[in-house]
């Protein structure tokens, strides 16, 4: 989860929309506004935090059921 943090926060929205540097500007789409979309990340963010919940809960699980077959 706090990669998912710092991906919004400092990657997303502060290099890929407040700075947008030219480094990462595909050529041609300067000044296009899909670059300062901060709907956009937070949307990704939030489907980012579901898939580490579940894939969190799944390994969890197995771990869980391993460890039982384990102590028997």
């Amino acid at each position: 989860m706090s990669f998912n943090l710092v991906d919004l926060l400092i990657i997303d929205w502060l290099v890929f929309c407040l700075l947008t540097p030219r480094f990462i500007r595909l050529p041609g789409t300067d000044g296009h506004p899909g670059y300062k979309n901060y709907g956009y990340h937070s949307k990704a963010f939030l489907k980012g935090c579901l898939f580490s919940t579940a894939a969190s809960l799944l390994f969890a699980g197995i771990i869980r059921g391993v460890a039982a077959l384990l102590k028997g």
